[in-house]
């Protein structure tokens, strides 16, 4: 699997922590991120979430007719 992480904060939290202080085997990997990008994408052009509440309404309505 390929893991993407992300940590953020406003400047005054993000320049206390020093070079050593934090970090992890994946921070800054390009592949993870560009990865992590096009699967956003992808779930906001499919309309994924849209879709899944739709077939979650229609697997619902089946159940109760069984």
């Amino acid at each position: 699997s390929i893991n993407a992480e992300y940590m953020g904060g406003n400047d005054e939290v993000m320049l206390t922590i020093k070079p050593g202080e934090h970090g992890s085997t994946y921070g800054g990997n390009p592949l993870a991120c560009k990865v992590a990008v096009a699967s956003l994408e992808v779930l906001v052009e499919e309309k994924l979430a849209e879709r899944s509440q739709q077939m979650g309404e229609l697997f619902r309505s089946e159940l109760k007719l069984s």
